[in-house]
């Protein structure tokens, strides 16, 4: 086991963590990146343990946290966390860091990866019980609209999460009429996702009585990974046995922004 961290550690302390943890384990995570039509890696004991709990306890009640609720999502977020957890500041600034993105990069094959400083679509996402977010495809760029949206690194906080917890990761890499690919919120563990017009990703309902926590940073490219161009917006859609949630999220897609963020965000 990688050796423990202080209590409070700084980013530059934590992104040397994370490089340290992932640098031996670049050309094995590589492979198994292309192995997937939607390709998602995982690796377990990010941190060192005491450093994962403590992080965990620091993570703000879901009362500090903003409520999104809607047809698509039912989610408590976060993106400016300077006054609800230092600790967890100094973690996201340290999946900022350039070296750590640039390790990134060369794990998923992207030139150029560029974090989300602005945290656009970063940040904090706790889901209490009952709570989920419907198969959806991330925005293809960022706000300015100059770079893909390529990558998404969750990182999961609840200690002791089960797969009877519900509040799992799900891609949908044969189609929304298929059977997802399921992906365990495990304690410790960081995701990576690829993102792009077929990952279709979702989170299934939460189970537990306590919340499934993560915290979640985007990565953009000048180039997709698709090798072709493409542009659209965030889109959600219903679950295999949502059809009638199924047409309305779709047509909300055509709808005026103000109008349609009532049914989307």
């Amino acid at each position: 086991m990688h050796g423990e961290l202080l209590n409070t550690p700084s980013s530059e302390t934590l992104a040397t963590t994370l490089i340290q943890r992932l640098s031996p384990l670049r050309d094995s995570l590589s492979s198994e990146w292309r192995k997937h039509t939607v390709a998602h890696i995982a690796v377990d004991d990010l941190l060192p343990t005491t450093s994962a709990h403590w992080l965990s306890e620091a993570y703000p009640a879901e009362a500090k946290l903003q409520r999104v609720r809607s047809l698509s999502k039912s989610v408590h977020t976060a993106r400016a966390l300077k006054h609800l957890s230092e600790p967890l500041e100094e973690l996201l600034s340290a999946f900022q860091a350039p070296a750590f993105a640039r390790l990134l990069g060369e794990i998923i094959g992207v030139r150029d990866l560029e974090p989300d400083y602005s945290l656009d679509n970063s940040g904090l996402v706790s889901l209490s019980r009952g709570g989920f977010v419907n198969p959806h495809l991330e925005a293809s760029h960022n706000t300015r609209g100059d770079k893909y949206c390529v990558l998404k690194a969750i990182y999961h906080l609840s200690p002791d999460w089960r797969l009877a917890d519900g509040g799992q990761l799900e891609l949908w890499e044969d189609g929304l009429d298929r059977l997802p690919t399921v992906t365990l919120a495990k304690f410790n563990r960081l995701t990576l996702v690829a993102m792009h017009e077929r990952s279709w990703h979702s989170i299934n309902r939460v189970n537990a009585k306590r919340p499934r926590r993560a915290l979640v940073h985007t990565y953009y490219a000048p180039e997709p990974l698709a090798k072709r161009e493409y542009k659209h917006g965030l889109s959600f859609r219903g679950r295999p046995d949502q059809s009638v949630r199924d047409l309305v999220l779709r047509y909300s897609q055509s709808l005026p922004d103000a109008v349609a963020r009532t049914l989307l965000m």
